[in-house]
């Protein structure tokens, strides 16, 4: 009985603390003619509080 009883604490507590839940995300990709590529990826994530953010992130790759 006490490990149901732990159990289901545990559960519980998780279920409250909650966790990120993604909103959007895009990702949006080029090329130059040289070869070298960039791409952009953008996220909005609202929070367990209810506030929302969004993540822009830029990765740029060199031709060889």
């Amino acid at each position: 009985m006490k490990k149901l009883v732990l159990a289901t604490t545990i559960i519980g507590a998780m279920a409250l603390i909650g966790c990120d839940r993604t909103v959007s995300s895009s990702e949006k990709k080029t090329t130059s003619p040289d070869g070298s590529t960039s791409s952009v990826q953008q996220k909005t994530v609202e929070h367990p509080d209810g506030s929302v953010s969004t993540k822009e992130e830029k990765k740029d790759t060199s031709a060889h």
